[in-house]
């Protein structure tokens, strides 16, 4: 894609200065890291950036950005990132204040037989015709050449990284020096680390795991701290994502980190609002970059996260570059058109799922499913193009496209005629959730219950949760149990019962929302999980009482789950969940037989059940029934 230059009648002209590297990498390899350009500008000694917007024009707000270089206070305006993944990346600034008036960086990535060859180029209008030379020169001895070395060092630890995993054939634990290092981070003196390390262990935290989150605090940089991702986290160290969880929890309560609850961007996925407590969720936020405003949904925009406690580090939160197209990972491109405009582009959709375009500034969105040729119908093959218009006119709804995966054409049209009306379009996986540990799965997992039972919603708050899986169990005939064994032995086979059944739910990521005598309310993130804690509950009670030391009580339990949307409350300073499916589940548990699992239509509509149930090799029977309570007949399914 051509440089944009956007030179103003009797300003000087625009320069241009350029540099190359090749890398020993593919494009793929080298994306993430040249890509993330806070942590770049950071490290080739830029400072940071004080970031605002300001409204211009009828559209979204325009981003301003300050700093002082050498005691010189420098503005500018800048425009939206532009990439496309794997092509080009492109900035755009005009100056309020400074030695610049404009200046557009640009980075286009090729493949070459030995890797791959990014070249950088700054095309600028100096505010002044004398000072045109001399920056060109600070740019050539300065940024290019600190970006150059920053390039080189991140090649050669890619490099050493891929030598070191092939030494040791199968270990992918093994990263030397990832490339968030901080190599100025403050280091933790012995007696310190040894103090924290107790404080670590002494809530259940393995020696091998506190030095790894010790190490992990006190070798990454600032951006790596503010905003830890547990199954991020998860990815990086190539471990189990509930034991990565399971460490940050426990290392909260050691005071080593605080929790954060992000209300997230559904587009951008960045967090537009943080809090420290469950408690101080508000009911939505705005994005003024996606302009949208989008409600506190538990399993789709409320986010964990963890931040570094400062009694453990002190860890600045500053921007470099708030416009990375790191931070937008899950965007294949983000391109600007102006009013007026008609451009086209091509784009390489090799992975087959669900992609979507949209325009930021209107309503207009575009879903394309990426389908091998032979697993659906109307796959046009390669070479496709599609017209993508954009009007202030145009609000009507547009029918998913199906696609082969390959080679995309698409042509965006802005056909707005006000001057300004610039738009800025989109292309991104519709899958990102799969990184997050959402509010509905920290919820849902018993860990998180027993640590922090007291994180709840405000008392007057219901927060949608789009889709749940709820399961019930009854003990049959407790009753007679009480009046033949008295209260006492009653209470005790009674309790190891519950127990038993908590730690299915545990085992199976779920949580025990609450017990009512001898009944257990649990929930789960996952439909397919919440069947098999219920497979498992049943073979548990068997082998429970097979060592009974009651061998002529025979305890059998009633299960029932449904799966659907629902509400999280506040209930007597607990969290809980209540709705229409809440009940449905409690129903279907009461429509159960002794030893048996009742599941809904909501539950078998799920494919991963349908998986679980032939992988498990049962089978279900289908019965059509009213069930308490509710006037229509639903479809239940006894499986056995």
């Amino acid at each position: 894609m051509p440089l944009k230059s956007e030179n103003v009648m009797n300003s000087p002209p625009a320069l241009h200065v350029q540099d190359s590297h090749e890398f020993r990498h593919s494009i793929e390899e080298i994306w993430d890291a040249v890509s993330d350009t806070d942590r770049s500008n950071q490290r080739v000694g830029l400072p940071p950036v004080v970031y605002q917007e300001r409204t211009i024009g009828s559209l979204a707000p325009a981003r301003f950005g300050q700093m002082k270089v050498s005691g010189m206070h420098v503005e500018w305006r800048e425009y939206p990132y532009e990439w496309i993944r794997g092509s080009f990346i492109q900035v755009k600034r005009e100056y309020v204040s400074g030695p610049l008036k404009a200046m557009t960086v640009h980075w286009k990535f090729s493949t070459t037989a030995r890797g791959c060859l990014v070249e950088q180029s700054f095309e600028f209008v100096p505010r002044f015709r004398f000072t045109g030379k001399l920056l060109a020169m600070q740019l050539r001895s300065g940024s290019l050449k600190s970006f150059k070395t920053l390039y080189r060092q991140l090649d050669e630890r890619l490099s050493q990284k891929a030598a070191a995993k092939s030494s040791v054939p199968g270990n992918e634990r093994i990263d030397p020096r990832p490339e968030n290092d901080d190599p100025s981070a403050p280091k933790l003196d012995r007696k310190k680390e040894k103090q924290w390390r107790e404080k670590l262990g002494q809530q259940g935290i393995e020696e091998e795991q506190a030095r790894k989150l010790l190490d992990f605090v006190f070798r990454m940089d600032s951006q790596s701290l503010i905003k830890i991702r547990p199954f991020e986290l998860a990815a990086l160290w190539s471990m189990n994502r509930i034991e990565v969880l399971t460490l940050l929890l426990r290392a909260s309560r050691a005071g080593a980190l605080s929790l954060s609850w992000d209300l997230v961007c559904p587009s951008c996925r960045g967090a537009k609002a943080r809090f420290e407590s469950l408690s101080d969720l508000k009911g939505g936020a705005h994005c003024s970059f996606c302009n949208i405003h989008y409600d506190a949904v538990f399993d789709q925009s409320v986010e964990l996260s963890f931040r570094v406690h400062p009694s453990l580090r002190e860890v600045l939160e500053v921007d470099y570059c708030i416009g990375s197209p790191r931070k937008t990972s899950h965007f294949l491109s983000q391109l600007r058109s102006p009013a007026g405009s008609s451009q086209s582009h091509v784009f390489q959709l090799d992975h087959p799922g669900i992609y979507v375009l949209r325009s930021l500034q209107y309503p207009r969105e575009q879903e394309i499913h990426v389908v091998e040729k032979n697993a659906g119908t109307g796959t046009p093959g390669t070479g496709t193009a599609l017209d993508f218009i954009i009007s202030p006119s145009k609000s009507e709804a547009l029918l998913p496209i199906t696609v082969a995966p390959g080679r995309l054409e698409i042509r965006i049209e802005n056909r707005s005629l006000t001057e300004g009306d610039e738009v800025v379009c989109v292309l991104h996986r519709n899958e990102w959730l799969e990184t997050a540990c959402t509010a509905a799965y920290v919820t849902s997992f018993q860990e998180f219950r027993d640590i922090f039972s007291r994180e709840v919603i405000r008392q007057d708050m219901r927060i949608e949760v789009s889709t749940l899986a709820i399961l019930f169990t009854d003990l049959k005939d407790s009753t007679a149990i009480y009046d033949e064994m008295g209260d006492a032995q009653a209470f005790g086979l009674v309790t190891q019962h519950l127990e038993v059944l908590t730690q299915c739910v545990k085992e199976h990521e779920g949580a025990v929302v609450k017990t009512a005598g001898d009944s257990v309310m649990a929930t789960f993130t996952k439909a397919d999980r919440a069947l098999e804690a219920a497979l498992a509950m049943q073979a548990a009670i068997t082998r429970f009482n097979e060592t009974s030391a009651f061998p002529d009580r025979k305890l059998q339990i009633k299960i029932g789950i449904n799966q659907g949307p629902c509400f999280a409350v506040n209930l007597n300073d607990r969290l809980d969940f209540f709705g229409k499916n809440v009940n449905i589940a409690a129903r279907a548990q009461g429509f159960s037989e002794a030893g048996e699992i009742v599941v809904t239509a909501g539950m078998m509509n799920d494919p991963a059940v349908r998986s679980s149930l032939l992988r498990n090799r049962k089978t279900c029977t289908q019965v059509v029934s009213q069930l308490k309570g509710f006037a229509q007949e639903f479809e239940l399914y006894r499986v056995t």
